[in-house]
């Protein structure tokens, strides 16, 4: 790779880098706001990230969570697990933001 091709590698890096940052410092800056919270972009991605062993419909006597009306639902539910009583989840991997952002999102009304 020549100087001018490393350039534009970096270059590119430093743009996808950006991107990503971006985004994040987004959505924590919309967090710190208080702006309406949404199942699809701030609490599915969640749901997928730290609940779906157990509730993605892989077991039939647990709510599929992924579809916004099971979790609209539950979402007291969900609050109370995640929020007051920390049952949830079961592996006790969640950071405290993600715990705020449910219990943010339900306070708010579960906005899909």
């Amino acid at each position: 790779m020549n100087k001018e091709e490393r350039l534009g590698f970096l270059i590119a890096i430093s743009l996808v880098l950006l991107a990503i940052g971006g985004v994040v410092v987004f959505k924590d800056a919309r967090l710190a706001n208080n702006e309406d919270l949404s199942f699809a972009e701030d609490i599915k991605p969640l749901i997928i990230k730290r609940c779906a062993p157990c509730h993605t419909g892989s077991y039939r006597m647990l709510p599929n969570f992924i579809k916004y009306k099971k979790a609209f639902m539950y979402r007291s539910s969900i609050r109370e697990r995640v929020w007051v009583l920390r049952t949830m989840p079961l592996s006790g991997k969640m950071e405290e933001s993600e715990r705020k952002t449910i219990k943010d999102w339900v306070d708010q009304g579960g906005k899909k």
